[in-house]
């Protein structure tokens, strides 16, 4: 059985290291993903047994796509209209562009390095990268939703079309196999 277990608020964490040593003991692959795991808990896990921090996905988007998006795109498409005799007006948009949107946004929520409950656009970013890293190199037979802090990802695979890749979502192992 190949189970996926979404830890993120780790409240219940012996009961989800119990359960994957459980399904890792029976032949099974388990994957945990936790956003924090201390020494003592990783220490516990079976070595078949593949955690997944949320960290390590969050880094693997490039912190200078935003870079881009925000000022290094922006200032390129105004050395290329800034020709000939609007060249002005288009610097002085561009300036005010930089100073007032771009770096506002900047220090904003959407492009830090921690997932943010009700920003979607870096939840997409991180569902996408989740998907790409995690999810879809292995098809789960069960996800495992082990505390309240993982129903909105749970929620945002179903609603993604992603959660046919587990066939069944429960709250514990035990309550699928009995």
């Amino acid at each position: 059985m190949r189970v996926l277990f979404l830890a993120l608020g780790s409240t219940r964490m012996p009961t989800v290291i119990e359960e994957a040593n459980e399904v890792a003991a029976r032949g099974g692959s388990a994957v945990v993903l936790v956003t924090i795991i201390s020494t003592a808990h990783f220490h516990r896990f079976d070595p078949k047994v593949r955690i997944v921090r949320v960290a390590d996905i969050v880094q693997t988007v490039p912190g200078s796509m935003a870079w881009w998006l925000l000022f290094k795109g922006p200032e390129v498409a105004t050395h290329a209209a800034a020709r000939g005799p609007l060249r002005g007006q288009v610097r002085r948009v561009h300036n005010a562009y930089a100073r007032r949107i771009a770096r506002m946004a900047r220090r904003g929520t959407a492009f830090k390095n921690t997932p943010v409950e009700g920003n979607p656009v870096h939840q997409d970013v991180f569902d996408h990268v989740l998907w790409h890293t995690v999810l879809r190199a292995e098809t789960f037979d069960l996800m495992v939703v082990a505390d309240p802090m993982s129903m909105p990802m749970a929620q945002r695979l179903v609603r993604a079309r992603r959660a046919p890749t587990a066939k069944k979502i429960a709250f514990t192992v035990d309550a699928v196999e009995h």
